[in-house]
């Protein structure tokens, strides 16, 4: 929407007017003399309008820039920092395991000599 606001605008006006009204009173003789006293009135036209400078504009849109960059860098720090911690929960589990294997052997190491 921000790089939108930097970019020209054209605009198409289409106005109609009709004349002859009579108030609130007789509205049916009202919508007669419109076509009778005075005539439908019709115009077009065109609004151009392009941004010379739009520093308001300009500076939303880095604005806006700055803070994609900003969350990107946050997402991939966010990552990064979820990845460390799954390695070392899978460091943690491994080396339980490990553990657990060589208590095991030292049970069936008694086991056997008794």
């Amino acid at each position: 929407m921000a790089k939108n606001e930097l970019l020209p605008k054209l605009n198409l006006l289409l106005m109609t007017y009709v004349s002859g009204l009579e108030g609130d009173v007789e509205i049916g003789k009202a919508f007669s003399d419109q076509f009778n006293l005075g005539r439908p009135t019709y115009s077009t036209g065109a609004i151009f309008e392009f941004p010379l400078g739009n520093r308001a504009a300009r500076a939303k849109f880095h604005r806006q820039q700055l803070e994609i960059v900003k969350a990107t860098s946050q997402l991939a720090e966010d990552m990064a920092e979820i990845r460390l911690d799954v390695e070392r929960a899978v460091r943690e589990i491994t080396t339980s395991y490990r553990e657990m294997l060589c208590q095991a052997h030292a049970v069936m190491g008694n086991q056997t000599e008794n």
